[in-house]
């Protein structure tokens, strides 16, 4: 058996042909590839027809912080005081489904997602599940288009009060606007932003991590 190692290094000769070399990909994680599927359910019920999510996006109000003792000037943002954060659900097709959610109320969804995950090191690939639970309520409605052999692209956008959100089985953020509930993992442990707030200011809570999905 005849062996030498490739100047290129990306390869080894093993019987004169190119192979990559494995030890390569022993010090690479899992690799993050993207969603395999992904289902949304309201109080247990699946939805059917969507084709599309787009998650919220969560800005922090910010106050610019200048004069002495700082060289120039600098926006820092408020703990838990986000701007409004909206889900919004796209449909292929205008069903009733779709119009219910434009009932005005506050809406319980739980999104459950499969994420495709690859490790280098052992070849394997493993399903990775993600869970978002929202509390929501209806803020625009778009019922799309009508044109022949084409789907509608309807949109349901709502405005989100909660938010708790899971990964392969382990809790990672929660916020909870009228609680002033804000809970972020950092390593090993969650870190409640916002427990200092609500000593200063005299507010009790019993709602911390309290809303578990039952229904699904």
């Amino acid at each position: 058996m005849n062996y030498k190692d490739n100047p290129f290094g990306d390869f080894f000769l093993f019987g004169g042909i190119k192979m990559f070399d494995i030890q390569r990909f022993t010090s690479i994680n899992e690799v993050r590839v993207g969603t395999t599927n992904f289902e949304v359910y309201e109080d247990g019920t699946r939805y059917l027809g969507i084709a599309t999510v787009t998650l919220p996006e969560w800005t922090l109000k910010t106050i610019d912080v200048n004069g002495a003792g700082i060289a120039g000037e600098m926006s820092i943002g408020v703990a838990g005081q986000f701007e409004n954060a909206e889900i919004t659900i796209k449909f292929r097709e205008v069903s009733n489904r779709f119009v219910g959610l434009s009932a005005y109320r506050a809406h319980n969804l739980t999104f459950r997602s499969a994420q495709h995950l690859y490790n280098a090191a052992k070849g394997k690939i493993r399903q990775e599940p993600l869970k978002i639970m929202v509390r929501s309520i209806p803020s625009k409605f778009n019922f799309g288009n009508l044109e022949q052999a084409a789907e509608t692209e309807s949109e349901a956008t709502l405005a989100i009060d909660y938010i708790k959100i899971w990964v392969d089985g382990t809790e990672q953020f929660e916020f909870d606007r009228f609680n002033h509930i804000w809970r972020v993992r950092d390593g090993k442990k969650m870190v409640d932003y916002l427990a200092g707030v609500r000593k200063a200011t005299g507010l009790t809570t019993s709602a911390v991590g309290q809303w578990q999905d039952k229904t699904v």
